[in-house]
């Protein structure tokens, strides 16, 4: 099993860590998460909340998102960043590369799993947000931290 692999079935559990919680004060108890005018534990949590979100709407919990409601991946604050501070300060590197592809991935995911539910396929809209979306999720977020720790210090 390579690290992706493990890190698909047990990234949750890590980047759970990192999110905000009265239990886990790991990421509040350093100074600065600022990553060239990038807040990562709030990227991090914003993702991660499209899963959260998702799961609430295929259990009729929520009300429905549209396709509307659902930022295309250079539009959200990720995105812009990305292709402004990002591609300015990493854009040459492989790492930065990766987190545009798995941020792209994560959106499109994002938008199948609405789809499939709009047209009332709902049992394949929940594999799919519980295989492919939770998948590109985690890359999504390994990625963005993988970026992360090529910011000196």
């Amino acid at each position: 099993m390579g690290f992706i692999d493990w890190f698909t079935e047990r990234g949750e559990a890590f980047i759970e860590l990192l999110q905000p919680s009265e239990e886990v004060t790991i990421m509040e108890e350093q100074e600065d998460v600022s990553f060239n005018g990038l807040d990562l534990r709030q990227e991090l949590a914003e993702h991660q909340a499209w899963r959260h979100h998702l799961e609430r709407m295929l259990r009729g919990e929520v009300s429905e998102l549209r396709q509307e409601d659902i930022l295309l991946h250079e539009h959200c604050s990720l995105g812009q960043w990305l292709e402004n501070e990002g591609k300015k300060h990493f854009g040459h590197l492989p790492e930065y590369t990766a987190a545009c592809k798995a941020h792209k991935y994560f959106h499109i995911c994002l938008e199948e799993v609405l789809t499939l539910h709009e047209n009332g396929d709902y049992l394949e809209a929940e594999k799919l947000l519980k295989t492919k979306f939770r998948s590109a999720s985690n890359k999504n977020q390994l990625q963005l931290i993988t970026l992360f720790t090529m910011q000196p210090r």
